[in-house]
């Protein structure tokens, strides 16, 4: 649910910083190409998160179990709210963060000079 639109990436890129002109060498195509393209992040998510937790504004705590052995569905997950399966793990999934405060603290962070 992150996207971003070319006003994000004009924000972003207008810092002199090796990390935005990372982040522009990455997008500059896509917004170059349709200056109405919409382009997604999802590691940066689970940073931001770390860095300030309160951004989470829609979260659920749920048992969770990862299907671990290599097959067609290797990788899924399943929670459980209730009657948790032997082996799950309690965990929170976030669902929805507010996104104007990560694009916020995303721009601030890619524009700060490295030191």
């Amino acid at each position: 649910t992150a996207a971003f639109d070319k006003a994000v990436f004009d924000r972003i890129t207008a810092a002199d910083t090796p990390v935005a002109r990372m982040f522009e060498a990455t997008y500059e195509k896509r917004f170059a190409d349709d200056p109405a393209a919409i382009a997604y992040v999802w590691d940066t998510l689970a940073a931001a998160v770390l860095l300030d937790g309160s951004i989470v504004t829609d979260s659920l705590d749920v048992h969770l179990d990862v299907d671990a052995q290599f097959g067609p569905d290797y990788g899924r997950s399943l929670g459980y709210t209730r009657n948790p399966p032997v082996g799950t793990q309690p965990t929170t999934v976030i669902r929805r963060i507010d996104l104007d405060r990560f694009w916020e603290m995303y721009s601030d962070l890619l524009g700060r000079p490295i030191e």
